[in-house]
């Protein structure tokens, strides 16, 4: 026994240290396993939330009721995904008749034809008549007939959706029921419900999202239309220039034809000129050098010049001399040949034979 009491003494620490660890191992194991059941209890909690909120929107989302179209007729229909809107989901060409309807109709309104429409809406009245037929010509493209559920039963608001002269256009269309199975258009005045229950559609995300994208297709088919005017001007502005430096050219060209021509002209009235004075010329030599039989009537001197200077070419030249006149000259003198002389004598000594 007190060989027990000394080891013990001797190994207390250690047994008291050992005994710490195992108490805290303990603690950490019934902590942690504690903590795991806790995260549990949440992620179960959660997963019940999420079933939850699934199966209110499967109750919330209603079954999209078929046409009584054959499914072979029935086209391809595009719907919003908002179908708990007010009048239901917006669907584009969902119900041939309705379709057929929107494209009859507008098929008449661009045709004109009165009595078409007459058989496609509730009432045409006689000023309705007369202003179909007095507006201008219209062309309707890409008709396409969105509907919803109408006020009442049996009957659809169509948001008719078409290029008018191709701009994007929206019409809103009330289709009532007619007794023969089909739709009508109703023309005469809606009640006050029908009015604010349209008012109620064009309120809901689909309607509005409808008429946006119009919008802003309008805007782009406006801004195709003024490039394509920008085009148009540039390319007339081209031609008008293309014109204009033509004319300008031709004129440059007519200018310069009628230089040239001036030029020509004043070219031959030169030769012409200088023509005539030759052959004034050519006739002034003739004349001076034509010769004349005569004889003197009078004792003379024959000069070399018509001049009484310088020196003489024969002195004397006897009266009644026979001579040669081949020219005049200015004062009198005349230009003669007698024998192997050729000179000048006065004018007064001449008698011609």
């Amino acid at each position: 026994m007190n060989n027990f009491r000394e080891w013990l003494s001797d190994n207390l620490r250690y047994i008291m240290l050992i005994v710490g660890i195992a108490i805290v191992l303990v603690a950490l194991f019934f902590g942690v396993r504690a903590l795991s059941g806790v995260l549990a209890e949440k992620n179960d909690t959660k997963t019940e939330e999420a079933a939850a909120e699934e199966k209110t929107e499967e109750a919330a989302t209603p079954t999209p009721t078929p046409t009584a179209a054959p499914e072979a007729e029935k086209p391809q229909a595009e719907t919003t995904p908002a179908a708990n809107e007010a009048g239901g989901a917006l669907e584009k060409n969902a119900n041939p008749q309705l379709n057929s309807l929107t494209t009859n109709y507008y098929e008449a309104l661009a045709t004109k034809d009165v009595a078409r429409l007459t058989g496609l809406v509730d009432e045409m009245t006689e000023e309705n008549a007369a202003a179909i037929l007095s507006a201008g010509d219209q062309v309707y493209s890409s008709v396409d007939a969105y509907t919803k559920k109408g006020l009442e039963d049996n009957s659809f608001v169509i948001y008719a959706r078409y290029d008018l002269n191709g701009v994007p256009t929206i019409d809103r269309l009330y289709a009532v029921a007619a007794e023969n199975g089909g739709y009508y258009v109703k023309k005469t005045p809606l009640s006050d419900e029908q009015k604010n229950y349209l008012s109620t559609l064009d309120d809901t995300a689909s309607v509005k999202a409808l008429y946006e994208q119009a919008s802003l297709e309008t805007e782009a088919t406006k801004a195709r239309f003024e490039e394509e005017q920008r085009a148009a001007e540039a390319a007339a502005q081209a031609e008008a220039e293309r014109i204009a430096a033509e004319q300008a050219a031709a004129e440059e060209a007519a200018r310069l034809a009628a230089e040239q021509a001036a030029a020509e002209e004043a070219a031959r009235r030169e030769a012409e000129r200088i023509a005539a004075e030759e052959a004034a010329a050519q006739a002034a030599w003739e004349a001076e050098h034509k010769e004349t039989p005569a004889h003197t009537n009078g004792t003379c001197n024959i000069r070399p010049n018509p001049s009484y200077e310088g020196q003489v070419v024969y002195y004397d030249m006897p009266a009644g001399s026979q001579i040669v006149v081949i020219g005049n000259t200015e004062a009198g003198w005349r230009h003669i040949r007698w024998g192997e002389y050729e000179g000048y004598i006065g004018g007064h000594f001449v008698v011609y034979d």
